[in-house]
């Protein structure tokens, strides 16, 4: 029984250490409409939103592997970036432009 405590303790503090901090802004014609800091788990994703027709959320893959994915729902099609993030000065991002819209989805990393 105390094998089982001293295991659940040491998994529960190790999956908080995996877990990362981000800043997301979304911009739509170069004007910043979002901003959100996350602490974001191994193995889970959190919703940046929805903009228009566009549904967007931030993956994060562990070992620094992130991944901003996009739902158009005019088209309809989903749009992925891959990248990793190990600095403050790395970034994730992703855009779009048209004729009616340029919309970014931008993630760093918050070093502490």
């Amino acid at each position: 029984m105390k094998t089982l405590i001293f295991l659940t303790i040491i998994l529960t503090i190790s999956s908080f250490a995996m877990a990362e901090d981000l800043n997301c802004r979304v911009k739509q014609n170069t004007e910043v409409i979002y901003a959100n800091n996350f602490n974001l788990p191994v193995n889970s994703s959190a919703n940046l939103g929805e903009f228009g027709s566009f549904r967007i959320k931030v993956n994060n893959f562990g070992k620094s592997m992130f991944q901003i994915e996009v739902f158009d729902g005019d088209i309809p099609a989903r749009n992925y970036t891959d990248g990793v993030l190990r600095n403050a000065n790395d970034q994730l991002r992703w855009s779009v432009w048209n004729r009616e819209i340029l919309l970014e989805a931008i993630c760093t990393l918050i070093k502490k």
